[in-house]
């Protein structure tokens, strides 16, 4: 069996693909997650003094793992608003604070490493060098996903079908929401929840994440550079909705407090 180096998106089905494997290859197959074993390696190679590792976990928060020619990467991801409200829940597990502006500066900080991710990963010439696997496409079809993933581990193998289903139909899932955890046991690969009945959804803030263009980075660069401040957060999300920086700058131009710093200038 193949070493394959795992990075993902947080919340993106990691886990439980490695569940199903573990079912389906049985004991021959090893996993290694260097961040519940607190001991750290480069992401790429099998770490040090673990033998016989088949698959490890990196979600590449530093973006300084390598793509090796001749390396087998397995890259899981997700669309940004379902895996920014199940990491929110995380993050509250975890002590983070739980409150409708606690989630809106969650989503802006969010949003700005997904897009890193994203281009380094998924949206550039990598995609054709290890296999992608998205999120709602593997919960759509468990039985095609969990079938190119063993062949991708094991490429010369006959996959056994019976297996594979019986793998997912009693996989162990997981809820994590209002700060709990809970194992959903032998519930198989099932749709996920609808993010309408996450507690700070409304129409309007989920209709704003959708349009996310901009990263709160940049959007601070503009600030800096045409009034000397950041962005207020309250109203950040509304600024990473535009499309272009230039327009984004065109509307801070056009702002009271843009002409007033200019024309205490021009006196």
């Amino acid at each position: 069996m193949d070493y394959v180096a795992g990075v993902s998106w947080p919340r993106s089905g990691h886990h439980m693909l490695v569940r199903l494997l573990k079912l389906y290859f049985g004991s021959e197959f090893n996993y290694y997650n260097s961040y519940a074993d607190d001991v750290p390696f480069d992401g790429v190679v099998p770490p040090p003094n673990k033998n016989n590792i088949h698959f490890s976990k990196s979600h590449d928060f530093n973006l300084d793992m390598p793509q090796l020619a001749g390396q087998k990467y397995l890259v899981q991801y997700r669309d940004f608003i379902n895996s920014t409200v199940s990491n929110y829940e995380l993050f509250v597990l975890h002590g983070g604070e739980d409150s409708p502006a606690s989630f809106q500066t969650h989503a802006s900080n969010e949003f700005s490493r997904y897009k890193r991710f994203m281009s380094k990963w998924v949206t550039t010439n990598f995609k054709g060098t290890g296999l992608l696997i998205e999120y709602n496409n593997f919960l759509e079809n468990p039985q095609k996903i969990l079938k190119q993933s063993v062949l991708f581990f094991k490429p010369d193998s006959a996959v056994n079908l019976k297996k594979i289903e019986q793998a997912i139909a009693r996989v162990d899932g997981e809820r994590v929401e209002n700060a709990k955890l809970q194992t959903l046991k032998h519930t198989g690969v099932h749709e996920g929840r609808d993010v309408k009945s996450f507690r700070y959804y409304t129409p309007e803030l989920f209709n704003i994440l959708s349009r996310l263009s901009l990263s709160s980075e940049t959007v601070n660069n503009s600030f800096q550079k045409l009034l000397s401040r950041n962005a207020n957060q309250g109203n950040m999300l509304p600024f990473q909705t535009y499309e272009t920086i230039e327009k984004l700058e065109t509307f801070i131009r056009g702002s009271t407090e843009f002409k007033n710093l200019n024309s205490k200038g021009r006196s």
